[in-house]
């Protein structure tokens, strides 16, 4: 969205909050800011910057926005963070500072375990099902209503009348979910499959970190694996087969908390000092 746009939209959410509590606005102590996008040094800076300009914070403390998800550890900074909603991304910080990323790559190279990971296998299933000549899955249905699509041909005319519409996609994930709820066996293999990605991703990101006798605490968040426990519980049980499953979950409901804890903390470091 480029440094100028990023602004603007803090800067009103900030005024919102302040009008939202009934209070005139004033620069407050200490701002976090995790942005989509902002895992680079001179990014950071130049946003830091930009919103020390803005006046409405003595300190502000930008990162990307998997960051602040490690304040919801038991030793607020350290762990491993997974989200997985539109898009996947997995992050780690060790004791010593030291960090490591997995997947997060935008849906063209691969955002696996992704609610478009998810929608994109389904069609994937729909389109088989037609060249082996075998029956839809029962929740074929469910994924036509969803792209109002009458027919697979007119599915196809749909996906391919523009850009590809990734929110779209991924938001067929749920109908494929639900399906493996209940059993149903090709939406059982497309979770399970995907499941096992994320289960990949926290692997690498866990083998790159030095954590004290391989310890680690999740934060899981996003909307698959805030909105699906079933999701959530096959992560978890991949992980711990394959022996490297957390000491603790923890599930990040509402990820600004981390924000508002990570300023927090940041507050009471820089007033001990």
């Amino acid at each position: 969205a480029g440094v100028s746009a990023v602004v603007k939209v803090i800067k009103a959410a900030v005024d919102d909050a302040f009008e939202d509590a009934g209070r005139a606005p004033h620069a407050v102590s200490v701002a976090c800011c995790g942005v989509a996008g902002a895992g680079h040094e001179a990014i950071q800076k130049e946003l830091a910057e930009r919103l020390r300009q803005a006046r409405f914070a003595d300190e502000v403390d930008v990162t990307h926005d998997a960051e602040p998800l490690l304040e919801f550890t038991t030793t607020p900074g350290t762990g491993v963070a997974l989200i997985a909603g539109t898009g996947s991304m997995v992050y780690g910080r060790n004791q010593q500072g030291e960090t490591v990323r997995a997947g997060g790559w935008g849906y063209l190279a691969g955002d696996p375990g992704s609610g478009f990971a998810i929608g994109l296998d389904a069609l994937r299933e729909l389109f088989a099902s037609v060249d082996h000549r075998r029956p839809l899955p029962d929740w074929s249905a469910a994924i036509l209503e969803h792209f109002t699509a009458a027919s697979i041909d007119r599915l196809v005319d749909i996906l391919y009348a523009g850009a590809p519409d990734v929110r779209r996609i991924a938001q067929a994930a749920p109908i494929v979910l639900r399906a493996a709820v209940r059993g149903d066996r090709a939406a059982v293999a497309i979770v399970d499959r995907q499941a096992d990605e994320l289960a990949e991703q926290i692997q690498i990101a866990v083998h790159h970190m030095a954590f004290p006798f391989g310890k680690y605490e999740l934060v899981m968040t996003g909307g698959l694996l805030v909105g699906c426990e079933s999701y959530r519980q096959r992560v978890q049980e991949i992980l711990d087969r394959r022996s490297v499953g957390p000491v603790a979950v923890h599930i990040a409901s509402h990820p600004v908390d981390g924000a508002m804890r990570r300023a927090s903390r940041l507050e009471c470091l820089r007033r001990s000092q």
